[in-house]
């Protein structure tokens, strides 16, 4: 007489998050059948758009449909400590997962789960650790990547690794797409990475980035003067002078101390890593009777013939985008 299979139960996740990325990991692991959301912690709604319409998180547009508990976190998570350790009390998470938060994460918060704190960070750690990985993938120039899933601790990015699926870069990715491939990537192999975790077989994640930290960027970031965007497009070996490099943000700079780039190659770069934000700007001296008229290069490409730069779209301040037919 056989014995009756008895079905593992499921795991338990929370989910610290905003954006479509994160709904896309957490629709992952809900359609799996393996797992349960026991809640989901993101902002409050916030003003968006021109009419500044009050509009919540992706995440929690998403939980409420699937009537999953949602916690609001203003400033910090001391806020919301009392709420997470009670739900805790009452249904144990096994695994938190964070995507997308822009939160720091207290040791309490990474101690709550029964097995492990894990994060979704798109690039090969230990390279480009911080909050742009993907920008400084495409700023430097990198043919490979991929998606880690780590296990968090204190540091910035630097807990064991649980898994790494290697990925190629599209020569003429953008911020967009490249973020779209690496969380595919991670959708798709999320769900059975964490029901094959064991602590044991982790491996220590290197103590020192072997590339530059991927920060925040500001507005500044996209700035370009116009002299150097110009002469892009007349010499496509222009040198990037010295009095133009001392105008351009932290970011660029930072790209310039790493690697030798002619102009065309590092405006190009930039308008792709910063699509859409920050967006690679320049101030136009005269623009229609106005001076000093700030100019969005939304599209390059470089022509494989003349390799001088092209402007491809671009939009003026108060003016539509406009684009080559």
């Amino acid at each position: 007489m056989s014995t009756p299979s008895t079905k593992s139960p499921k795991k338990i996740i929370g989910i610290c998050g905003t954006t479509a990325n994160t709904v896309r990991c957490a629709e992952s692991l809900h359609q799996n059948g393996n797992f349960e959301i026991a809640w989901v912690v993101t902002p409050p709604p916030r003003p968006v758009g021109r009419h500044q319409d009050i509009t919540p998180s992706e995440l929690e547009t998403w939980a409420h449909k699937h009537s999953i508990p949602v916690i609001h976190v203003e400033k910090s998570l001391r806020e919301v400590r009392d709420q997470l350790e009670s739900r805790q009390a009452e249904l144990p998470i096994d695994f938190l997962l964070v995507v997308d938060f822009g939160y720091l994460i207290p040791q309490w918060l990474l101690d709550l789960p029964n097995q492990a704190a894990v994060n979704i960070h798109p690039s090969e750690l230990p390279k480009y650790r911080g909050s742009s990985p993907g920008q400084y993938v495409l700023l430097l120039g990198e043919t490979e990547s991929a998606v880690t899933i780590m296990r968090m601790d204190a540091g910035l990015d630097t807990g064991p690794i649980i898994r790494q699926i290697p990925f190629a870069v599209d020569p003429r990715a953008t911020q967009a797409t490249y973020y779209d491939v690496g969380f595919h990537i991670a959708e798709e192999t999320l769900p059975a990475t964490l029901l094959t975790y064991q602590r044991d077989q982790e491996q220590p994640q290197p103590t020192q980035s072997p590339t530059p930290t991927a920060d925040r960027f500001s507005k500044q970031d996209g700035f370009i003067p116009f002299e150097m965007l110009a002469a892009a497009q007349t010499d496509p070996h222009a040198t990037i002078l010295e009095n133009w490099r001392s105008q351009l943000g932290s970011a660029l700079q930072t790209v310039l101390e790493n690697q030798s780039l002619s102009a065309s190659t590092l405006i190009d770069r930039a308008v792709r890593a910063f699509d859409p934000w920050p967006s690679v700007w320049t101030l136009e001296p005269e623009y229609r009777g106005r001076q000093n008229v700030r100019r969005k290069i939304l599209g390059v490409e470089i022509d494989p013939n003349s390799e001088l730069l092209r402007i491809t779209r671009w939009q003026y301040d108060g003016e539509k985008v406009k684009q080559i037919q």
